[in-house]
């Protein structure tokens, strides 16, 4: 899970994604397609066990900004998060969105952050 799974930033504050157990990976997608990345998505690339690190995005403005794990069957177990979420797309709703995608899609390289 990603914790907490929604939370609320201003433009100019810093998202700081701390991986400190894997594989996971951590990339932007949408309410509608909570398990694809999103067009000019960030993604972290995965994070082994191996691994501890810390991938950081900056808030630009203050519209949603959906995200999930991209590791086979994460994001359908529920591993998604929003920031800044509208009335209705956080929590359940997405979690619920996120169990009815057949597979997860995985960017094609690390980006943003």
């Amino acid at each position: 899970v990603f914790t907490p799974a929604s939370t609320t930033a201003s433009p100019g504050d810093v998202l700081i994604f701390s991986f400190l157990s894997g594989p996971h990976d951590v990339a932007q997608s949408s309410f509608d397609s909570p398990c694809h990345p999103a067009p000019n998505a960030f993604y972290s690339g995965l994070v082994s066990s191996a691994s501890d690190r810390t991938f950081r995005v900056e808030v630009n403005s203050s519209d949603p900004i959906f995200f999930y794990c991209a590791v086979a069957g994460h994001c359908q177990a529920g591993m998604v998060g929003v920031v800044n979420p509208p009335p209705g797309q956080a929590g359940d709703a997405l979690t619920r969105r996120a169990r009815g995608e057949g597979r997860s899609g995985t960017p094609d390289e690390v980006s943003g952050g």
